[in-house]
């Protein structure tokens, strides 16, 4: 019906027009956020059981009642939110229909969260409609009425929306007069805890809708108990599971006398009738300010393990979750009494300095003062998983960049407040400072690849730093994820708390050998550990295919234990090794590859390196000993002339291997150079020497050993330095093995030639092509006696110097044969008999007639011509025209003593003197006293030879002790003189005298004897002069070098008791020479020795290591 009043019908018009486009502002919105909700379920499944929860909690409930209980039931296809809070007011349920929250604008009322807002609309995912029962409070009237209501959010427009907001916003208006409105009397005094009045149900008719159901409550056991400590209006919540079982959560507040007005702790008791067993309480210590609270969850009160964020539990609250706050990383679950939260409820204003956004700035720079705090107190408990304390990365939430630069200031401060606390619990058990540590990370990131990666860099940085360096292992991830990301790394300062390769290996490259490596941070010397720690290094670098950074840092060691960079290092072939003992000579060769190589027990899995073997090794020895320097064709230097050329073609043809034959020609070789250089240690086993050519070593040593040999002159200095004494027929037979073992080798034959190495009739060392045979091999020898008599003939023929000794087994290529020999006397003697110059060559002429019928064959061969004129010849000699003839005559009328006067002549004694002995026509007695004085020279001679052969023995025994100490000096035997041995360091000319002496042991009453000079060399050089006593035992096979330097008594200082005896000696030769006096003392002393007693010797004696230290404290 129209009205009779047009202004009031207009009136109406416009408010019905103000009613609907109200109306159509709530659908669009609500249409808005329904759009949004769906488009972000992720957060949105987990958000609509704290829309329900809230709305709860926003509502009073008798204070008797001890806070709001909840009920879910939650069935395949229904899920039902029920509580006991007061009923509803029309403006709850205008503002649940309408999407209008009922909380101030401003969040000062710190009881109301929020209520039927637009938060309130993701619930709508689990189903478009929702029937909404309850109990509507009509305080005016004093009327409690129960409802159900339908809010139906179906369609796709705000059209289709409109109409549905409409029909339920006309079912409150008649709220007072519909019936279906149920007057409830007596309301508030009947009802009781156990009455869950209000309701809200959820018809779960699609898989979306019912999966939405399952994650949110899957939810709860992540954000319920927080959310419990949080509030306390909350009494507990319970949850019917489809399958009949029951869970319930409710919390329990504590009391301990160690908590302060801002700490408290909470226990949220969770039940499960499902489960077997019970299902284990949740413990939360809070730190609370009137702004806001701090909430750690600890394992339980005694151990304080601190209960770290999974990802899953929201970092922020506002009473209740702000669902999509995880990684807004804090140390604590923070809940701001004040904070504003944005639209998406997934967060809080950030981005602005003024209203709503500086608001929860300040929040936020109060809470970070208090954390500090709050991590100290738990610091003081005890706590433990202390990574969780260092939990400050930026929010990954949507910060503009002056927000961001506002952030990272509050980050940097606390950073800086927390490096200097006991934060991380080390492998060592101790907890350190967080600046103290560093934790091993392979690169930025979080996959399985790299966390396996992590835990190999860990097992590295552990044992090289020391497990009071690193956090525990199993800590280690965590800690990486406490420090946050590279981009954050500069607002924890200078320090560096990560560890990754680079750093390590750099840290490494700092030692300059494994000997300065430190393992655990501790010095050792155990190199086994070093490389093996090393390997598992490069194992590690393989995997990773990082090998190359052994290029830029000095982490791989060589042979002689250096670091160096791989790129500077060579391997060893596997199939070409190099043996140890040629690597000494490389060095001595100053070819030092032990610093190129790397060791054979390092290994690079998997990577090619430039490599080196035996046969490179021998081509860069065998330069080294083809070197020569040449003026003009004259070869003026080569390796021979190097003073180490000994050492080093010893250390190299002293080497064998399990397939060396000993009748090799180096094998032989080594044995005559044993003989003759003394060499100690014999031969050397290697492991291969396929490759390694020492054809050039084993050529340069036989010239060597030929340049030792003609040094020696003659067999008598062959043999002393042979065997340091004087045995020339042993001396012979050496040379000879020696020269016909050169002579057999077709590849060596030619050395035969080098140097003065053969040996002529007179023992003198000549060249090999100097030299004949003696006569002719196999046939017919030359005769000695024929050679002395032709040498008699004429003395420009000595044959003898260019004959090859006897016992010197050589076919040599000039041969003289007995017919030249033959041919040479049958001339000279024609010629002295045919020039009639008979008495001129009387003794050769006679020598030969006396071979002759000595020889009567060989004669008439060679001699036949002579053998013709013999008789003649003879008669001439001797009676014709000769002034003997009648002593001959003489002889020959007593032909009985012709035999005695024959025994006279061919002794070697002094017939002049025995003639005057036989003018003086002596008697019987003194024939007789001449006689005993003869014989007892002769025993007196033979003593002092035995002694002597005695004496030769115990020096060389003495030589071959000072041999096997390797003094580095030459040492030459005197034989005679002023001592017995001499030695010299060649490099600088300084030099120490050894005198020898020994007696027998237990004839120590008999002093020893010393010749003047020695004694007076003993004064004259006191610091370079020793005397050395070996007591010996009569057979003297027992005994070797090894005895003497146990036995040897070595006398230093001896000068001080010499200098007497030298001075009583000059004023003995001053009385000698008194020739001017008519009278004077006439002293005759043949040859004067000088008495050392035993007693002197045993005073002053000190050990044969002793006398070692001192030679080379003298000649250095």
């Amino acid at each position: 019906m129209n009205s009779t009043n047009p202004a009031l019908d207009e009136r109406n018009d416009v408010q019905a027009s103000i009613e609907r486009n109200n109306r159509k502002l709530t659908a669009d919105k609500i249409i808005s956020i329904l759009n949004q909700v769906r488009n972000d379920k992720a957060k949105s499944n987990r958000r609509w059981i704290w829309e329900l929860m809230q709305n709860a909690k926003d509502l009073p409930v008798p204070k008797d009642w001890g806070g709001v209980s909840i009920e879910i039931e939650y069935l395949p296809d229904q899920l039902t939110f029920r509580h006991n809070a007061d009923p509803f007011r029309v403006a709850d349920l205008t503002g649940l229909i309408q999407q209008v929250s009922s909380k101030a604008s401003d969040s000062s009322d710190n009881n109301v969260t929020g209520k039927f807002g637009t938060g309130f609309i993701s619930t709508h995912l689990l189903s478009a409609k929702i029937k909404v029962a309850g109990v509507v409070k009509r305080p005016h009237i004093g009327q409690h009425r129960r409802f159900q209501i339908l809010l139906d959010r179906s369609g796709n427009s705000s059209e289709d929306l409109l109409i549905k907001l409409s029909s339920a916003l006309d079912q409150v208006l008649l709220l007072d007069q519909d019936p279906a409105f149920e007057l409830i009397e007596h309301y508030d005094a009947e009802r009781t805890e156990n009455d869950l009045d209000t309701s809200f149900t959820y018809d779960l008719v699609t898989g979306e809708s019912q999966e939405s159901a399952r994650v949110g409550l899957a939810d709860l056991v992540h954000t319920l108990p927080a959310t419990l400590v949080n509030l306390p209006k909350i009494k507990q919540v319970r949850v019917l599971m489809p399958n009949g079982t029951e869970q319930t959560y409710r919390r329990v507040a504590l009391q301990d006398e160690e908590d302060n007005d801002a700490v408290s702790r909470f226990e949220v008791v969770q039940t499960d009738s499902g489960s077997p067993t019970d299902t284990p309480s949740r413990y939360f210590v809070t730190y609370e300010t009137d702004s806001f609270r701090l909430l750690a969850e600890v394992s339980d009160f005694s151990t304080w393990k601190l209960v770290y964020n999974t990802g899953k539990q929201p970092m922020l609250y506002r009473d209740f979750p702000l669902i999509g706050s995880e990684k807004f990383y804090y140390p604590f679950t923070l809940n701001g009494y004040h904070f504003f939260p944005n639209e998406r409820r997934d967060s809080v204003f950030l981005n602005g300095t003024e209203g709503v956004f500086q608001a929860n700035r300040d929040i936020l720079e109060a809470a970070q003062i208090a954390t500090i705090a709050f991590t100290d107190w738990l610091i003081k408990q005890g706590a433990t998983n202390r990574f969780v304390l260092a939990t400050t990365r930026l929010p990954e939430a949507d910060l503009d960049d002056d927000t961001k630069k506002w952030y990272r200031g509050l980050q940097r401060s606390w950073r800086a407040n927390l490096l200097s606390k006991p934060l991380v619990e080390t492998e060592a058990g101790t907890t350190e400072a967080l600046l103290m540590v560093r934790i091993p990370r392979f690169t930025p990131g979080s996959s399985d690849e790299i966390k396996v990666a992590n835990a190999e860099l860990y097992e590295l940085v552990a044992d090289y730093l020391g497990p009071a360096s690193v956090p525990r292992h199993d800590l280690q991830e965590f800690w990486i994820s406490a420090i946050g990301p590279e981009s954050e790394l500069n607002t924890w300062g200078d320090q560096p708390l990560f560890i990754n390769v680079d750093e390590l290996l750099e840290i490494v490259s700092g030692n300059d050998s494994l000997l300065a490596m430190r393992l655990g941070g501790d010095v050792i010397t155990d190199e086994v550990k070093k490389l093996s720690w090393l390997n598992r290094l490069y194992t590690f670098l393989a995997r990773y295919k990082k090998l190359d950074l052994l290029k830029t840092y000095s982490v791989v060691p060589n042979q002689k234990g250096d670091l160096r960079n791989l790129d500077k290092l060579w391997v060893e072939r596997p199939d070409e090794l190099i043996p140890a003992p040629i690597l000494d000579v490389l060095d001595m060769l100053d070819l030092p590859w032990r610093e190129d190589l790397i060791p054979r027990n390092v290994h690079l899995p998997g990577y090619k390196h430039q490599d080196r073997g035996l046969s490179d090794a021998s081509k860069e020895i065998n330069k080294v000993l083809n070197t020569e320097e040449k003026m003009g064709n004259l070869v003026t230097s080569d390796f021979l002339s190097r003073s180490d050329a000994q050492t080093v073609l010893v250390s190299l043809l002293r080497l064998t291997t399990a397939e060396t034959r000993d009748n090799t020609y180096r094998s032989r070789l080594f044995g005559y150079a044993e003989e003759l250089l003394h060499l100690n240690g014999g031969t050397q086993r290697v492991e291969s020497l396929e490759g390694f050519h020492l054809g050039n070593a084993a050529k340069l040593f036989t010239r060597l050993l030929n340049q030792r040999i003609e040094i020696c002159a003659t067999l008598v200095g062959l043999s002393n330095t042979l065997y340091g004494k004087n045995d020339v027929e042993a001396a012979r037979k050496w040379l000879n093995d020696y020269l016909v073992f050169l002579d057999g080798s077709a590849e060596y034959k030619h050395l035969i030639e080098d140097g003065n190495i053969v040996p002529n009739r007179l023992d003198i060392l000549c060249s090999y092509d100097s030299l004949h045979n003696y006569g002719t091999p196999g046939g017919q020898m030359l005769d000695d006696e024929l050679l002395d008599i032709l040498h008699q003939f004429n003395p420009l023929k000595l044959w003898p110097p260019r004959l090859l000794a006897n016992g010197i087994q050589l076919a040599l290529p000039k041969v003289y044969k007995m017919e030249e020999l033959g041919n040479e006397l049958v001339q000279e003697a024609d010629s002295a008999i045919h020039y009639r110059r008979h008495q001129e060559f009387r003794i050769p002429l006679l020598s030969l007639i006396e071979w002759c019928e000595t020889h009567e064959m060989l004669a008439r061969t060679y001699l036949g011509q002579f053998v013709d004129e013999l008789g003649g010849t003879f008669y001439k000699l001797t009676i014709e025209k000769s002034d003997k003839s009648k002593d001959v005559m003489r002889l020959l009328r007593k032909p009985e003593q012709l035999s005695d006067l024959v025994a006279i002549a061919d002794s070697n004694i002094n017939l002049a003197k025995l003639r005057q002995l036989v003018e003086l026509e002596p008697n019987d007695i003194l024939l007789s006293k001449a006689l005993n004085f003869v014989r007892e020279q002769q025993i007196e001679d033979a003593s002092f030879a035995t002694n002597f052969a005695i004496g030769q023995t115990m020096e060389q025994l003495f030589r071959e002790a000072l041999l096997s100490v390797n003094i580095p000096a030459t040492i030459q035997y005197q034989g005679k003189g002023d001592c017995d041995y001499l030695i010299l360091n060649t490099a600088n000319e300084k030099c120490f005298f050894i005198e020898v002496k020994s007696y027998v042991i237990g004839s120590k009453r008999y002093p020893l004897r010393m010749a003047l000079s020695q004694a007076t060399l003993a004064v004259q050089q006191p610091e370079k002069f020793a005397l050395c006593v070996i007591p010996h035992p009569l057979d003297l096979t027992t005994i070797d070098a090894a005895y003497v330097k146990r036995e040897l008594v070595y006398v230093p200082g001896t000068s001080g008791g010499f200098e007497q005896v030298i001075e009583d000696w000059i004023k003995l030769q001053k009385l000698s020479n008194q020739q001017d006096q008519y009278i004077a003392l006439e002293v005759t002393i043949e040859k004067p020795k000088v008495r050392v007693s035993h007693g002197f010797i045993d005073d002053r004696g000190k050990s044969f290591a002793d006398l070692v230290r001192d030679i080379i404290k003298a000649i250095n």
